[in-house]
């Protein structure tokens, strides 16, 4: 693939799966057992990584499932392409998070931000009337407070527009059979977190036009509260996530925000396949009112998923297909 230059830049968003969750008898045995041991084995994984995330020529990377020794290895690797990288550790003792890497000849680096979800939903104003709904719900509280999940936000200055920034927001949402209602709280704490960051940077630069795009492996499929969230501005209380756990159910939260974002690679069959499970769990959400997709790069078909049972497997090194989008200011 060429690189683009002008009002075009490319975007990519993957969970590369963790070594950590690769590395034990559980996951060779149980999870993936299809796949050859030496194929889950990080010295294997990463070079198919690197080959697949060069060959991509993107603009700008967005990475879940990131150990800082992976880190370290991309960051000279892709420094090599004229691409800078930063790191976003999760809270708590987790040991892998997010990774942003960025075209230098394309973009410079204004700024950034991270928040653990848990803990900004505390102590930050913008999300007060969610904690408000919710911190009386012991049971809903103490999980919700318990996650170790983490979003980045990283403020780009476009370098062949220079009256453009865009703000890209990074997370990996917590993944549990009966937890729609938990993503959807952290779905809710992105966004609104997002946009007060958009409302100070309007604020420092009012001259500028500045773009919003939430990348991630968001544990949501399309029909979930947080995909209408995103695209319509609303999640209103009827919504059937809030009750997914009974003991936790939600009561009388409605969800709102006001920058409509669009999936830039749409509502695929899946971007998550495993021998079982397949199904839409990562997106490129971007800013509607400033930018549109110009193509989106075509996913493996199931023949070629189901070439080696699944994924992992020996020419997929994640259980996630990376999703590549080129984008384009108005």
């Amino acid at each position: 693939m060429t690189k683009l230059t002008g009002k075009r830049f490319r975007c990519v968003t993957y969970n590369i799966l963790a070594d950590l969750y690769c590395d034990s008898d559980f996951t060779r045995s149980v999870l993936h057992p299809y796949c050859p041991p030496y194929a889950l084995h990080i010295d294997y994984r990463k070079l198919l990584l690197m080959k697949e995330l060069i060959g991509y020529n993107s603009d700008i990377i967005c990475l879940q499932e990131v150990d800082m020794k992976m880190f370290k290895h991309f960051e000279p690797l892709l420094g090599s392409e004229n691409l800078n990288g930063v790191f976003y550790k999760k809270g708590n003792e987790v040991a892998e998070g997010l990774s942003l890497f960025f075209r230098k000849d394309r973009f410079q680096l204004l700024g950034e931000d991270k928040i653990v979800l848990s803990e900004a939903l505390q102590t930050k104003a913008c999300l007060q009337s969610i904690w408000d709904g919710i911190k009386d719900n012991i049971a809903l509280k103490e999980r919700l407070l318990g996650r170790s999940t983490v979003a980045s936000a990283t403020f780009l200055q476009s370098l062949d527009n220079l009256n453009d920034i865009i703000i890209v927001g990074n997370t990996h949402l917590y993944f549990h059979p009966d937890a729609d209602h938990i993503r959807l709280i952290q779905g809710g704490i992105f966004i609104y977190w997002l946009n007060d960051i958009r409302k100070s940077l309007l604020q420092k630069f009012p001259e500028k036009r500045i773009s919003l795009i939430a990348c991630g492996d968001f544990n949501s499929v399309p029909s979930c509260g947080i995909y209408q969230l995103y695209t319509t501005g609303n999640a209103p209380s009827s919504l059937p996530d809030w009750n997914s756990n009974k003991e936790e159910a939600v009561k009388n939260l409605s969800l709102h925000q006001n920058c409509l974002l669009e999936s830039a690679c749409g509502t695929p069959p899946f971007t998550n396949f495993t021998a079982g499970f397949a199904d839409c769990l990562d997106y490129i959400f971007y800013d509607k009112s400033s930018l549109k997709v110009e193509q989106v790069i075509p996913l493996p078909s199931v023949e070629e998923l189901q070439a080696h049972t699944a994924l992992p497997s020996i020419v997929f090194p994640s259980d996630h297909i990376a999703l590549v989008a080129d984008l384009g200011f108005k």
